[in-house]
Formats: structure tokens, sequence, C-alpha cells
């Protein structure tokens, strides 16, 4: 009976640790849009929780930024992506996610266009974050970890009949 508690709860703890981990290595939490005239570069960054990827995009290559919307992927939801359009090439800059997603991505579009048909400005920033994903992740990831451990230490106690388990 011991043996069976441990192996269930050592199951369930290696797939929340593989639910935690797709969300460590696979979702973007941080989009973020560097244009600078001088180095007549765009740096395009995701971050994730475990690492960040990088892309530059040679400025003067670039005529527009365009939105598209995409279906189906993650939640099965309407995707709002933002693009860097540069004759037949287009780059992937950034995702945006929640309610308000179309009115952001288009307000991110008229600032681009404007730095890239000659604004003054010679830096332009633009960071899209998803902090909702970022907190829950960990605060997910804690709490699975502590139902894990607690299931484990009341099952050891009920298999033992002793009032303190011990891992």
């Amino acid at each position: 009976m011991r043996v069976a508690l441990v192996g269930i709860f050592t199951a369930f703890g290696l797939v929340v640790l593989g639910i935690f981990a797709l969300l460590a290595f696979d979702a973007v939490i941080s989009y973020q849009v560097t244009c600078t005239r001088s180095d007549d570069a765009c740096v395009l960054e995701q971050q994730r929780l475990t690492k960040t990827s990088t892309a530059t995009v040679p400025l003067h290559s670039l005529t527009s930024s365009a939105i598209e919307l995409w279906r189906g992927g993650r939640g099965q939801g309407q995707r709002v992506l933002l693009m860097l359009v540069g004759g037949d090439e287009r780059h992937f800059a950034a995702e945006y996610e929640g309610l308000n997603a179309q009115d952001d991505a288009a307000a991110a579009e008229r600032e681009l266009d404007d730095f890239i048909a000659g604004s003054a400005r010679q830096v332009l920033k633009l960071q899209v974050r998803n902090p909702v994903l970022y907190t829950a992740a960990w605060i997910g990831g804690l709490l699975c970890l502590l139902l894990v451990v607690g299931g484990g230490m009341a099952a050891v106690k009920r298999a033992t009949g002793r009032e303190s388990a011990r891992i």
C-alpha cells in the first residue's frame, strides 16, 4: 500500500513537472522591439522563463508594420501578431493577448510605422508583456509542489499510522 501511494504521488509530481517545464521552456512571457537609427537595426527579443532569443532586422529594409490575425493555437482563440514588413519579407515582432489585444497592437503598429517613415526619434522601444502567464506559472508551480509534498506526507502518515511522517 505504501509503495503504491508513493508511486502515485511520484507520477503526479512528474506530470506537474512536465507541465511546468513546458511553460518554462516554451511560453513567451515578454516581447521587446528596439529600433535604433544609429545602428540601422531593429532587435526583436522573445523572453521565456529560462532564456531570451533575439533576431536583428536592418531598419533600412523595413517599409511598414502590419497586424495579422490568426485562428487557433494556444487556447484556440484568435491570435494577434505584430509583423515588421520589408519588401516580400515579414518578420514576427510580437504577439498581443488579452481583451485589448487588437487595440494595443494597432497602437504599436502606428508607432512603428511613424518611426519607420522617418520620425525625429532616434530610438523606438516597444515591450509587450504577459504578466498573467509569468505569475501564474510560478504560483501554479509552487502550489503544485506544495500539493505533491503535502499529499505525499499525508499518504505516508496514513500508510504507516504515524503522527509525524518523515520523507
